[in-house]
């Protein structure tokens, strides 16, 4: 009897030896598979969008932006994306397809729009990044709603502040708000440098808040400051770091 249940059980070891060791081979070869895929689209500067079984030539583009632009509208699915002041209005596109995004100067409106930019893909390649520079002035108007990676914003005074951050990390230096501003953040941290606003309202769902160093929410609680315009911010998962 005892032999019989040695037997059964060293049968039974033997198949889940077999079975580890074919799940081993397995993901052995998906990541063979994939490290191969993502060295051949940076060799070839090329994008593989997984969902959609279609490769992208990259390419870069550089643009000129009119001066008198104060209304900007960015919507992107994946990028790194940084609005910054300088000497002459230029907007640079890295790491684009010809027809990724669409790109439209209207009366002073700057709009900069992806095809399917609400939608998650799976994509090999390399990520867009996209750099827009304005000379120093107020902003009547900055909308952002950038599904994934990383935003910058540089040295920026906005009137009308919209941001929407689904996945990345939110940097911000230098930057004053003179009415209304909301940044609705999903997961990744949030650092705010040498902020101006009238007012503060900061919601943390999972994380904390730290003002000036000084920790003021944590998980599931609220910190108001007084204000006129109070700058809110809805933070999902993750940090929210802001010195005055």
């Amino acid at each position: 009897m005892n032999e019989c249940k040695n037997y059964s059980f060293i049968v039974k070891r033997n198949k889940m030896k077999k079975i580890l060791i074919a799940l081993l081979i397995l993901v052995a070869i998906v990541t063979v598979v994939i490290v191969g895929l993502i060295g051949w689209t940076a060799n070839t500067n090329q994008r593989l969008n997984v969902n959609q079984f279609t490769m992208t030539k990259l390419e870069t583009k550089n643009m000129n932006v009119a001066e008198k632009i104060n209304s900007i509208d960015i919507s992107v699915r994946t990028a790194a994306i940084q609005v910054r002041t300088g000497q002459k209005a230029n907007l640079q596109l890295t790491n684009v397809g010809q027809k990724q995004c669409q790109i439209k100067q209207i009366d002073g409106q700057l709009s900069i729009t992806e095809n399917n930019f609400s939608k998650h893909q799976w994509e090999v390649g390399q990520s867009a990044k996209i750099i827009l520079t304005l000379p120093p002035k107020t902003l009547n108007h900055l909308q952002i709603e950038q599904l994934n990676g990383t935003l910058k914003l540089n040295d920026l005074t906005v009137k009308d502040l919209q941001l929407q951050h689904s996945n990345g990390t939110t940097i911000a230096r230098k930057l004053t708000i003179t009415g209304h501003g909301e940044l609705d953040k999903h997961n990744g941290r949030t650092d705010l440098y040498q902020l101006t606003s009238d007012g503060l309202d900061v919601s943390v769902k999972s994380g904390q808040f730290k003002l000036n160093g000084i920790k003021k929410a944590g998980s599931g609680q609220r910190y108001r400051e007084n204000g006129s315009h109070p700058l809110i911010i809805k933070s999902g998962s993750g940090q929210v770091r802001i010195a005055q």
